[in-house]
């Protein structure tokens, strides 16, 4: 083995056990260090430091992200708190200009964070003293391990906030927007929206543990919610309204029961848009990505446990994931089925080879779900639905996805790890459908219940078509 492909296993080595953040790593704090730690910074006079090594801890931001003049700060806001804010840019749809007639008017604003007013003045001068300010700190840091037993470093007192996030039920998309990580390093950062106030709440969890466990009193976080800026939504735009999302099932039910009211002459139009419903449902029940051929062959479908398996991304197989079907997406598929298994017996004398595909379909020998077109029977696909339906989609392909992402923020009952694991949203080497995960696929199953109850009260249904 050459040099470099040693070094190249020993780096995969490392990033594998930094990621799986093993509750006994070394590199992890412990209780005892963070509690020296902040009541060391709480009694020591010197703000500027202190303060800036408290914000290092409260947020998971390094030194460098405070102290970078690039990012805005906004030291009083009001009762007391001011607000942090990050230099990450979700892409926008384009209904940002006005463009798309399903959410014309959402222009969501990029993350930021509530801190105290203190904390944040305090960074604001150290910003004049960048290039001696790291140095103090390191010898602070030095001294107090030295008197104290613990193993304090810039770096672990940085990754805090990762290590603690799933033990507060704080996703680590929540802990990238804090922390003011890049959207590239966890997909879901570019899927979640919710309003700044929601942030704070599970913001301040995490900072109150770290007060209680150093034996301080809590931040008054009900302060926050008269802050003029606390209903304000950030993050990403392309999330429907509860309401566009019951329009766009409308439009697609209504274009259904039309080509269904002029059987027989729209036969072919029947079986194209109530696939387009049965699919678009299946995808807010199971998060599916939109691809081309969705959810492959009738054997990924288990009906009987009432689950799924999902290969929507080709590139990466840890996004593959085995999801909980609800009783929604039970009926859906089930009526689906059964109007292929009728639809086959009407059209196989007089369309004999588009019936051998359906018949094909049913046997797991062809994809489950198929349009036909003008030369024939063809792949599901967004691009093919335009063209051979006629209708206008929502600019963001996975819309389903933006809304479920954003609905699921505010279910507090709901494990932000499983909501990863469910999306498809795992960093590079988690590892939550091997066989060495932990993960309890009822979290799953809270999950799609939610989905349901939720789109129960939006009056969304399974559709069921008899010929």
């Amino acid at each position: 083995m050459t040099n470099p492909q040693c070094i190249q296993k020993v780096s995969a080595e490392h990033i594998l056990k930094k990621e799986k953040e093993l509750a006994c790593d070394y590199d992890n704090l412990t209780h005892y260090d963070v509690m020296v730690l902040t009541k060391y910074c709480s009694e020591t006079q010197s703000n500027l430091a202190t303060h800036t090594l408290l914000a290092s801890l409260f947020t998971g931001r390094s030194i460098e992200d405070l102290l970078n003049k690039a990012v805005t700060i906004n030291a009083s806001v009001s009762s007391g708190f001011g607000t942090l804010h990050s230099t990450i840019e979700h892409p926008r749809s384009p209904c940002s200009s006005g463009c798309d007639k399903i959410n014309p008017e959402v222009d969501n604003a990029a993350p930021y964070i509530f801190l105290p007013s203190t904390i944040l003045v305090s960074i604001l001068s150290a910003r004049a003293f960048e290039k001696t300010l790291i140095d103090q700190l390191n010898s602070y840091l030095a001294e107090i391990n030295k008197n104290k037993g613990t193993r304090l470093t810039l770096g672990r007192i940085k990754r805090y906030l990762f290590k603690e996030a799933a033990c507060l039920n704080i996703s680590q998309t929540e802990a990238c927007w804090i922390s003011n990580t890049r959207l590239r390093d966890h997909a879901g950062s570019s899927y979640l929206s919710m309003s700044s106030t929601e942030l704070a709440l599970k913001h301040y969890r995490f900072i109150n543990n770290i007060m209680l466990i150093s034996g301080l009193g809590p931040f008054d976080v009900l302060k926050l919610l008269d802050c003029p800026n606390s209903k304000e939504r950030i993050g990403s735009n392309r999330a429907l309204s509860d309401q566009d999302l019951q329009n766009e099932l409308t439009k697609i039910k209504l274009s259904v029961q039309e080509a269904y009211s002029k059987f027989p002459a729209t036969i072919w139009q029947i079986f194209n848009t109530f696939t387009h419903y049965a699919v678009t449902l299946l995808n807010l029940c199971t998060s599916h990505r939109s691809t081309r051929a969705p959810y492959g062959t009738l054997d990924n479908f288990d009906l009987i446990r009432k689950v799924v398996w999902i290969e929507d991304k080709k590139a990466r197989t840890a996004a593959s994931r085995l999801i909980p079907l609800n009783s929604i997406g039970t009926a859906q598929i089930q009526y689906y089925i059964s109007f292929l298994s009728k639809f086959y017996e009407l059209v196989k004398y007089s369309y004999p080879i588009d019936a051998e595909h359906i018949q094909m379909s049913l046997k797991s020998e062809a994809d489950l779900f198929s349009l036909r077109g003008r030369s024939g029977m063809t792949f599901y696909s967004n691009t093919n639905v335009r063209e051979i339906c006629d209708f206008e989609l929502p600019s963001a392909s996975n819309w389903n996805r933006h809304w479920i992402k954003q609905f699921l923020a505010t279910q507090s009952r709901v494990d932000a790890t499983a909501v990863d694991a469910f999306m498809g949203h795992e960093n590079l080497l988690d590892e939550s459908f091997s066989r060495f995960s932990n993960l309890d696929t009822a979290e799953l199953r809270k999950i799609v219940d939610a989905i349901e109850k939720r789109l129960i009260n939006l009056n969304v249904q399974a559709l069921e078509v008899s010929l």
